[in-house]
C-alpha cells in the first residue's frame, strides 16, 4: 500500500474515532445532567430566581416549604435577607424568561426586536 493511502487512512481513522468520543462527551453529559436534576429535586426548596450583583455574589429568592425568602449568597458565606411575601414573588413559567436573559439582550440589537430602545 503506497505511503499516501496509508497517512489517508489514517487520517479517516483518527476523524472517525474523534466523532465517536465527542458523540459519547455529549450522551454521557446529557446522562449525567438528567442524573443530577432528579437527585437534586425536591419538593420543599427551590430556588426561583438569582441575579449577579458582583463576581462571586447573588442574590437569590428561593422557595423553603411555603415561605419566600430573598437571601444574599458570596463566596464563602450565605445571609437571610428578608421574608418576601407570596404575593411580592412574580414566578415565571419553566422555560419562560423575564426578557432579561441572554435572548432579551440580543433581541434588543435585532431589527424589529421587541424590546429596542428599552433599556
Amino acid at each position: 500500500m503506497p505511503q499516501e493511502w496509508q497517512s489517508t487512512l489514517q487520517l479517516v481513522t483518527v476523524l472517525i474515532l474523534f466523532v465517536i468520543v465527542i458523540a459519547m462527551a455529549y450522551f454521557v453529559s446529557k446522562w449525567l445532567a438528567g442524573y443530577q436534576k432528579a437527585k437534586n429535586f425536591g419538593a420543599n426548596v427551590e430556588v426561583i430566581e438569582s441575579c449577579r450583583i458582583a463576581p462571586s455574589k447573588f442574590i437569590s429568592i428561593v422557595r423553603v416549604g411555603e415561605k419566600y425568602l430573598a437571601i444574599a449568597v458570596g463566596k464563602d458565606e450565605v445571609h437571610v435577607l428578608t421574608e418576601l411575601d407570596k404575593d411580592e414573588v412574580i414566578i415565571h413559567a419553566p422555560g419562560e424568561t423575564a426578557g432579561k436573559g441572554i435572548s432579551g439582550l440580543f433581541r434588543r440589537f435585532l431589527p424589529g426586536g421587541k424590546d429596542r430602545g428599552n433599556n
